[in-house]
C-alpha cells in the first residue's frame, strides 16, 4: 500500500519531510531500539541471525558494512576511509595485485566469530587489514589467524602518503 512518500515520489511531487516529524521519527526509533535491546534473548538471537548469514553468504559482507569511517568509492570500489583507499592506491602504484577480501576466518572471542581482513595480496598470497588503532580483540584475532597477515597501522599510511613505504 503506497503512503505519502512513495505517491510523491511516483508523481514527482517533492515531499519534504519537517524538522519536527524527523526529531518524532528518531525519538520513536530511539524507543523501540531501547525496549528491543532491553531483553538479552533478542540480542542473542540478532548475533545467532548475523552469524549465520555471514557463514551462508560472506560475499554478502562487503566494505560497506564495516567499521566506523567513512566509506569513500573508487574505480567502482567501495572503501572504509582514506588509509583503506591510499593503500589499494599504494598497491596500484607499485603495481602489487591487491583484492577486496569477502573470504571469513573463525577466531574465539566471546564465542565462535568471524575475522575479514582488508585486502587479499595474489601475489604474495598475503592478507591486509588496515588499522587505525589495535584493541584486545584485534591481537586475539591476529594471533588466531591461520594465513599470512600483514597489518597497516598509522605509521605505515603515514609513509605511504610520504612515498616511503616499502613492504
Amino acid at each position: 500500500m503506497p503512503n505519502q512518500w512513495t505517491k510523491a515520489k511516483e508523481t514527482g511531487i517533492p515531499y519534504i519531510i519537517k524538522d519536527e516529524t524527523r526529531t518524532k521519527l528518531s525519538e520513536h526509533t530511539k524507543k523501540l531500539n531501547q525496549v528491543r535491546w532491553s531483553d538479552p534473548e533478542n540480542k542473542v538471537r540478532q548475533s545467532r541471525s548475523m552469524k549465520l548469514a555471514v557463514d551462508k553468504f560472506p560475499e554478502s559482507y562487503t566494505s560497506s558494512n564495516r567499521g566506523r569511517t567513512k566509506q569513500i568509492e573508487y574505480n567502482g570500489l567501495k572503501f572504509q576511509g582514506n588509509w583503506e583507499l591510499d593503500f589499494y592506491k599504494w598497491c596500484e602504484q607499485n603495481k602489487i595485485p591487491c583484492i577486496r577480501n569477502t573470504r571469513g576466518f573463525k577466531y574465539e572471542w566471546n564465542g565462535t566469530r568471524t575475522y575479514f581482513p582488508d585486502f587479499y595480496l595474489t601475489n604474495t598470497n598475503e592478507y591486509v587489514e588496515v588499522k587505525g588503532y589495535k584493541t584486545e580483540r584485534d591481537t586475539c584475532k591476529w594471533e588466531q589467524f591461520p594465513e599470512k597477515l600483514l597489518i597497516i597501522l598509522k605509521e605505515d599510511i603515514i609513509k605511504i602518503r610520504q612515498n616511503s613505504f616499502v613492504l
